[in-house]
C-alpha cells in the first residue's frame, strides 16, 4: 500500500517536472525572461564554474540551492559581457570598485541613522523646551 502511494507521488512529481520543461521551452525566444537553472548557467574565466556553491553562499544557505534551481536572466549575454570586462580589467581595479560600492553603502547609511537621530535629538528637546517654560 505504501509503494502504491509512494510511486504515485513520483508519478505525479514526474508529470509536473516534465510539464514545467515543458512550458519552459515554449517561452517566445524573443521574451525579455529567460528561465535557466543553476545547472545551465554559463562559466567563463571569471564566471563561477558552480553556480549553485556561488547562489548558495549569496543568500547565506537560507535556501537548499541544487542545479535544478531555477532563476530568470533578463538579459542572457549581459554575463558573456561581463566576463569579457573581468577577464580584461586588472584585479586591483575590480576591488577598489568593490570596496567604493561598499563605502558608498556605508556612507549612505549611516548619513540616514545620523539625520534620523539628529531629527529627533533637535525636535525631543525643543518639544521639552516649551513644555518647561
Amino acid at each position: 500500500m505504501r509503494d502504491a502511494k509512494e510511486e504515485a507521488g513520483k508519478k505525479r512529481n514526474r508529470h509536473w517536472r516534465e510539464e514545467a520543461e515543458q512550458a519552459r521551452r515554449e517561452r517566445k525566444k524573443g521574451s525579455r525572461e529567460h528561465p535557466y537553472r543553476l545547472g545551465e548557467l554559463p562559466s567563463g574565466k571569471c564566471l563561477p564554474s558552480n553556480w549553485t556553491d556561488f547562489v548558495s553562499a549569496m543568500l547565506l544557505r537560507r535556501l537548499n540551492v541544487t542545479d535544478d534551481f531555477e532563476v530568470t536572466v533578463v538579459k542572457p549575454s549581459y554575463l558573456r559581457t561581463v566576463d569579457a570586462l573581468l577577464a580584461r580589467t586588472s584585479g586591483r581595479v575590480v576591488v577598489n570598485y568593490f570596496i567604493w560600492r561598499i563605502v558608498d553603502h556605508v556612507i549612505k547609511k549611516l548619513l540616514k541613522y545620523a539625520t534620523v537621530e539628529l531629527l529627533y535629538f533637535l525636535f525631543s528637546r525643543t518639544r521639552y523646551f516649551y513644555i518647561l517654560t
